[in-house]
């Protein structure tokens, strides 16, 4: 496994609560660097960048929520996601998981925003997807 892991973590805005708590425990990480569209910057051209920030991720991190489904933004990089065959880590920020997912969802295995509670549980998920990447 690569000694430090790029991370994509992609939100709805409804969503930020959630997506602070993640960014946080994954950046008191020392093996994880944390990029999301909040990362680009006024001006830059969002289509390229969002491109290019997926393309040299490790993981893809999806917080999925009703609102996150409402997003074009958030499908565009769940798009970007799955075509670049990217691991994708889906955790669901609510208590259900919305009834109508993208075909890019239908074989995940989800996460619970709760089962996150300091850095160390992110250990299992990357070993996981990991091992489904080296298999």
């Amino acid at each position: 496994m690569n000694a430090h892991h790029n991370v994509f973590l992609s939100f709805a805005r409804n969503d930020a609560s959630h997506a602070d708590k993640l960014r946080r425990l994954l950046c008191a990480r020392s093996d994880v660097r944390l990029v999301s569209s909040d990362d680009f910057g006024a001006g830059e051209s969002w289509q390229t960048k969002l491109r290019e920030s997926v393309a040299k991720s490790d993981w893809f991190i999806l917080i999925l929520s009703p609102e996150s489904l409402n997003s074009s933004w958030l499908l565009k990089e769940l798009g970007a996601a799955w075509a670049l065959e990217k691991p994708i880590l889906v955790v669901v920020a609510g208590t259900t998981v919305p009834m109508k997912l993208p075909v890019e969802l239908e074989q995940k295995q989800f996460a619970r925003i709760g089962e996150f509670k300091k850095p160390e549980d992110f250990n299992r998920w990357f070993e996981h997807i990991g091992n489904a990447v080296a298999a």
